[in-house]
């Protein structure tokens, strides 16, 4: 059967038409000097070839410029970008009408005592409860939901529901918006193995690498498998309620023993701004925008991808006890605000 990918064109904006040369001297006589200014144009069309007479528009849009409103340096020589936030996550489409609201929870909270601020979720259906739940997070500014519907007649066939569109997508949304982004599924945590946040993680990374972390595009994190239907002892404390008891990260402690490698099952964190394309489980040397920045494969003994994976079967596992350092934070967090309310299901809303 054919199936249809994503495409990405790129367009690098250069050319005499591009450039405006101003005579910056008002006498002719002196030694006049030149100024060049490069300025961004107003739209690009894609065309299937070079001399073909351009019947669509596409607006440009500089992302340096939303997040330095007020500057008046915007090359990006000279950016000093003022983040929102420190650190994002995106999920790919979400589908099959997803309706497990302690999993979204569970997700969205672990990553925020790990270190996350601002969600960007891709919906393409959920089920009635995870709607008014992703409501509330959305009411407290927490979580972004973009829409994800895609032509009748391509969303059976394109490749995991366009995932690698959206990805890129979010990549250029949350661009100069966020430090840093890292794209992940609601089944997956980036786990910090020997700090207790993101950024002591990638301090360390960097430390052992020997490499200076502005020179750090992405951190590429190896996957491990946690089956979650294989009996698993609780590591609550005796107060722990049932839905305290579904969250997979506070109870499953089996793991399968193979760590994957870096090229299988891999999870991506990244300076968004430092990247064209976004691939889904590698960041290639070919897709950085800077020729010295660099791609590290993180040691594993310092950050892994938790993958909670319902029915599979490892061959062997081993007990990972690493979620019991962020237990009693995770706690606190699921009977506050947003968390509880979608718990619960105590909305003040419609």
């Amino acid at each position: 059967m054919c199936r249809i990918v994503s495409m990405m064109i790129l367009c690098p904006l250069r050319g005499r038409n591009l450039t405006n040369i101003t005579n910056s001297s008002a006498d002719n006589k002196n030694n006049s000097s030149m100024d060049t200014v490069v300025t961004t144009p107003y739209a690009v069309s894609v065309v299937t070839f070079s001399c073909r007479r351009p019947r669509n528009l596409v607006r440009i849009v500089d992302l340096r410029r939303r997040s330095n409103a007020g500057r008046h340096d915007t090359t990006s020589s000279n950016l000093g970008v003022d983040y929102r936030t420190n650190f994002s996550v995106c999920v790919p489409p979400i589908f099959g009408n997803f309706d497990t609201v302690s999993d979204l929870v569970e997700f969205v909270e672990v990553n925020r005592v790990l270190g996350a601020e601002k969600f960007q979720l891709y919906s393409e259906s959920v089920g009635p409860r995870t709607t008014v739940c992703l409501r509330e997070y959305v009411r407290r500014g927490i979580v972004d939901v973009q829409p994800w519907t895609l032509p009748s007649d391509i969303a059976d066939v394109i490749y995991y529901r366009g995932q690698i569109l959206a990805i890129n997508d979010c990549l250029y949304r949350m661009m100069y918006r966020t430090k840093y982004l890292v794209i992940q599924d609601l089944d997956e945590f980036v786990v910090p193995m020997r700090s207790e946040s993101w950024q002591s993680m990638l301090d360390s990374i960097a430390n052992h690498t020997r490499t200076d972390s502005d020179r750090i595009a992405s951190y590429n994190f190896r996957s491990r498998f946690f089956p979650i239907n294989l009996s698993n002892k609780f590591n609550l404390t005796s107060g722990g309620n049932e839905v305290e008891r579904r969250f997979k990260t506070l109870s499953v402690t089996k793991a399968g023993a193979r760590l994957f490698s870096i090229a299988e099952r891999s999870k991506v964190m990244a300076r968004p701004e430092r990247v064209v394309i976004w691939h889904v489980h590698l960041m290639l040397n070919s897709s950085l925008v800077r020729g010295e920045d660099k791609n590290v494969q993180v040691d594993p003994r310092y950050g892994q991808l938790f993958h909670y994976k319902r029915g599979i079967s490892v061959a062997t596992t081993t007990a990972i006890y690493r979620m019991n350092v962020f237990e009693s934070r995770i706690l606190r967090r699921l009977h506050a605000s947003a968390a509880a309310i979608c718990l619960t299901n105590d909305y003040l809303f419609p």
